[in-house]
């Protein structure tokens, strides 16, 4: 590994020549190294040239004198815009100037975006300036191994048999997106004067900012997974390809706006008892000497998104790798296609016909079977009933009956013991109207009464179900968040 501190100005012209060779994926050329005019390296890019000028700063900034040269530079060679290289920091006072500049483009490369590219390329050195700037990222599912781990995990004999002699073809593609965070701890200590004295206040969390300082908070930023194993952005890159934006603002003024914003957004409020016996309240903020922000880290927080293919569905959602496990946030996966509820993990099953989830259980009516004949998970609506036997379409093409819908069962148990019900009405209302009151018959009434109220009371339990099935089809409660344990298993898969 090249140590960038061992490196002479020249030598670093020279690294930064094969760094953007393999970033720009084209032609640099290095002038000469006395009377460079402000052009270190030119880069012959398809869209027009681009005039680089290289510092090798450990300790010092890029000011306004070497922008100017640079701007000056720029305009002689024609060039379609220019870029400043250091190891070090940029002042305010040179992007103060480059956003007064007219008509020509300058982009600063500072050590933190030094470092991302470098990374990226893979030249990023050992040891050196730039080690203090390193982009990382939370290690996901390599490319290459994620369309089989998601299908084991999903899909597992638990939850999916495909049956004798079935291959199904699935397709899983996933498309990785790396949102950067200046992730640091702070701790902060405030104080008021009262007049029962001094009353404190402490903080100690994380406080996050956004690559371009526009957003902030406390605590651990959007999907960050703290168990999660942080590698290099280029190592993460190579491993799972997506897109990660370089930082825009230097890790140094990440710093201050995030302490700008912890003291105006903090606070605490105290409540004491004055001498008069009178409940007061007090708010504490943040003291800016006690306001400490300690190591402030760069990372890039995968947000990944997956597509499900199959013959007869596509599912689509968002993924999230919490250590051992995945959070899936798909509504096609969550919903259960026979009730329209939504599943859990351990409530699912897929059935082989239509690839969607249904219930393993539900009460009084199931969701889900085993055929009997090629031992394949099926939902309600792709099984049919041969006999005893409860089998799948492709086994029973044209034979059997079909289960019908959820519903139907409990509501022809009800028709029928209503119609039971009417019949006992009628006949008891000929009955009373036809027999002459007499003590024996007063006693037989008595009796059909009350067997009129018993069979009132089981035609209603007998609506019960079908009630219960009707109102949780109408108003069924969706979540379309799934956790599901990763398995790293081998399975028949075509991807």
């Amino acid at each position: 590994m090249i140590m960038l501190e061992e490196l002479d100005p020249r030598a670093f012209e020279e690294w930064c020549k094969v760094l953007l060779e393999r970033h720009y994926q084209c032609k640099v050329e290095i002038t000469a190294y006395v009377g460079d005019e402000g052009r270190d390296l030119i880069v012959h890019h398809p869209e027009g040239k681009i005039i680089v000028e290289c510092k090798h700063y450990l300790n010092s900034s890029v000011g306004r004198p070497i922008v100017q040269k640079l701007d000056s530079a720029i305009r002689t060679a024609d060039a379609r815009k220019g870029m400043i290289l250091t190891t070090g920091k940029v002042s305010k006072e040179a992007e103060d100037y480059v956003k007064k500049i007219k008509g020509v483009g300058i982009e600063f490369v500072d050590g933190v975006k030094l470092a991302h590219i470098a990374s990226k390329v893979g030249l990023l050195s050992s040891n050196s300036s730039i080690d203090s700037y390193a982009n990382l990222a939370i290690k996901t599912v390599a490319d290459s191994d994620f369309p089989q781990i998601l299908f084991s995990s999903i899909f597992t004999k638990q939850r999916y048999n495909a049956g004798r002699d079935r291959n199904p073809t699935i397709t899983i593609i996933r498309k990785t997106e790396y949102n950067g965070f200046y992730i640091g701890d702070f701790s902060a200590h405030g104080k008021v004067d009262t007049a029962r004295g001094i009353k404190e206040a402490f903080w100690e969390d994380k406080v996050w900012s956004t690559l371009d300082g526009k957003r902030f908070g406390v605590g651990q930023p959007p999907n960050f997974n703290p168990h999660g194993d942080l590698i290099l952005i280029g190592e993460a890159l190579q491993r799972t390809a997506g897109f990660a934006p370089p930082p825009s603002i230097q890790p140094h003024k990440a710093t201050s706006e995030m302490k700008r914003f912890l003291l105006d957004s903090q606070s605490k409020t105290i409540t004491y008892v004055g001498r008069n016996n009178v409940r007061y309240h007090k708010q504490i903020k943040p003291n800016a000497s006690l306001t400490q922000i300690d190591d402030v880290r760069l990372i890039y927080i995968p947000k990944q998104s997956f597509e499900i293919r199959t013959y007869s569905v596509t599912h689509i959602g968002e993924i999230t790798e919490l250590g051992e496990r995945f959070v899936v946030k798909s509504h096609s996966l969550s919903e259960c296609c026979v009730c329209g509820r939504s599943t859990t993990s351990h409530s699912q099953t897929f059935c082989t016909i239509c690839h969607k989830p249904a219930h393993t259980s539900t009460f009084l009516t199931p969701d889900s079977f085993h055929c009997a004949k090629c031992k394949s998970t099926i939902c309600r609506k792709h099984a049919v009933k041969r006999g005893k036997y409860i089998l799948c379409k492709q086994c029973s093409p044209s034979k059997g009956n079909s289960l019908g819908p959820r519903w139907l069962p409990h509501f022809l148990v009800g028709v029928g013991a209503s119609s039971i019900l009417l019949v006992f009405i009628l006949l008891l209302f000929v009955a009373s109207n036809v027999i002459e009151p007499t003590s024996g018959t007063q006693q037989l009434r008595s009796a059909l009464g009350i067997s009129l109220l018993i069979g009132i009371a089981i035609t209603i339990l007998t609506w019960l179900p079908f009630l219960y099935v009707a109102t949780s089809w109408i108003f069924r409660i969706r979540y379309d968040t799934l956790t599901y344990q990763i398995i790293d298993a081998t399975r028949q898969i075509t991807t």
